[in-house]
C-alpha cells in the first residue's frame, strides 16, 4: 500500500504505527468497483478475483504499519460500511392516500445519503367534520398480524442473511414500510434470538440501523471468508441436475455480492467435467445460455439408453443379411446400417474367385 503524504511531503519513519484497532471484516463485503476505488486511493493492486482481493487488502490492513492519517482513514471507511447495508433495502413509495413528505428507503453502501425520517401523517377532514387518518396509518396495525403471516422464524441456529433476504422479499411483495419492521420482529424470533432481541433496545430503530445490529450478533466470525471457500468448493455432484446445482450455488454467490460476470465464471468452473466437454467456454455470454445449453445436454443424456436398447431385425436366411434399425427421430424412414456379419459390395469385388 502506498502511503499518502504530509503536508510536508514525507512521513517520517516514527510516524508508522500498526493497525490501532481498524477492523478488516468490512472489506470482505465490498464489490469489485468498491475495491478497484479502494486500489486507487491506497495504492494496492487490485489484481485477480474478488476474493483474493479481498483477501490480500485485508491482510495488508491487519498486519501493516502505517500513518496515523492512514489509520484515521481507513477507520472512517469502516464506521461508513458497518453503518450501511451492503444490499439495498427495497424502496416504500407513497400513493395517492400516503400523507408522508419523503419515501422511506434505506441508502446503498455507494450512496451517502442519510435516511429520511417521515413527517407525521397528515389529519385530514371529511365533508362531515369527522377527522380520519391516511390509509398507511390506518393499517398499521394490521401489520404485525401479516408478518406473523409469512411463517418465518429465527432462533439464532440458522443463517441470519437467509432471514434477512426473505424479509426485504416480502417488503417487495406486500409494499411494507421498512421502517415498520424493527417494531414487529418479536413476530419471528424466538429463543435465545426473542432474549437478544429484548436487550438490545432495537424496537424503535430503524431498518438499517436493526439489520447491522442484527448481523454483527448472529453471523460468525470470517463469515465472509469462509463463504467464499464454500462458493469455490461447491461442485456439481454426480447425477445432479444442472438447475439444482445452480439455484444452490447462486444462493451463496449473491449472499457474497457476486455481480454476473462472477457468478457466469464459478458457474461454469464448478459445472461436472462432461458438461463442460459438451459446452465450450466462447459458446455462451449470460446465465441464461449456459443454463439452457446445461439442459439441453442432459436431455441428449436421456437418450442414450433408447438408443442403446434397439432391436436388431433380421430379413431373409442369409446370415449376412442381418442388419440393425436405429430409431431416429427427424424421419420415417431409416438407412440400413451393415452389421459385422454384411459384407460390403468393395470388398466383395476386391475378392479373388
Amino acid at each position: 500500500m502506498s502511503t499518502p503524504k504530509g503536508s510536508d511531503g514525507e512521513y517520517e519513519e516514527a510516524d508508522f504505527i500498526k493497525n490501532p484497532g481498524v477492523g478488516v471484516r468490512w472489506i470482505y463485503a465490498r464489490r469489485r468497483d468498491e475495491l478497484n476505488s479502494l486500489a486507487v486511493e491506497f495504492g494496492f493492486k487490485a489484481d485477480g478475483t474478488v476474493e483474493e482481493v479481498r483477501k490480500a487488502f485485508a491482510n495488508l490492513v491487519s498486519s501493516g504499519s502505517f500513518p496515523q492519517r492512514v489509520w484515521n482513514r481507513l477507520a472512517e471507511l469502516q464506521e461508513r460500511y458497518s453503518s450501511r447495508a451492503p444490499s439495498p433495502v427495497p424502496t416504500w413509495k407513497k400513493d395517492e392516500t400516503d400523507q408522508f413528505t419523503e419515501s422511506l428507503r434505506v441508502p446503498t453502501v455507494s450512496d451517502a445519503v442519510p435516511i429520511e425520517i417521515p413527517a407525521p401523517p397528515r389529519v385530514v377532514t371529511d365533508p362531515r367534520g369527522q377527522e380520519a387518518r391516511s390509509n398507511t396509518t390506518s393499517t398499521q396495525h394490521l401489520i404485525p398480524e401479516k408478518i406473523h403471516k409469512w411463517n418465518l422464524r429465527f432462533d439464532g441456529s440458522t443463517d441470519p442473511l437467509t432471514l434477512i433476504a426473505a424479509l426485504e422479499e416480502k417488503m417487495t411483495t406486500y409494499r411494507i414500510n421498512p421502517e415498520e419492521i424493527p417494531r414487529t420482529m418479536s413476530e419471528i424470533l424466538e429463543g435465545p434470538a426473542a432474549r437478544w432481541f429484548r436487550t438490545s433496545h432495537l424496537q424503535s430503530a430503524s431498518w438499517g440501523t436493526f439489520r447491522k445490529e442484527f448481523l454483527d450478533f448472529f453471523l460468525p466470525p470470517r463469515y465472509f471468508e469462509r463463504l467464499e471457500d464454500e462458493i469455490r468448493t461447491h461442485v456439481q455432484r454426480k447425477g445432479e441436475p444442472f438447475k439444482t446445482y445452480m439455484i444452490e450455488l447462486r444462493t451463496k454467490m449473491q449472499q457474497a455480492g457476486y455481480r454476473e460476470e462472477e457468478e457466469l465464471y464459478r458457474a461454469y468452473e464448478n459445472m461436472a467435467p462432461e458438461y463442460r466437454l459438451y459446452i465450450k467456454r466462447n459458446e455462451f455470454t449470460t446465465l441464461k445460455q449456459l443454463t439452457y445449453m446445461a439442459t439441453e445436454y442432459e436431455s441428449i443424456k436421456q437418450l442414450e439408453p433408447t438408443r442403446s436398447e434397439a432391436p436388431v431385425m433380421t430379413t431373409g436366411n442369409d446370415e449376412g443379411s442381418r442388419i440393425r434399425r436405429l430409431p431416429n427421430p427427424f424421419r420415417d424412414s431409416e438407412p440400413i446400417m451393415p452389421t459385422e456379419y454384411a459384407t460390403h459390395r468393395m470388398i466383395g469385388q476386391g475378392t479373388p474367385e
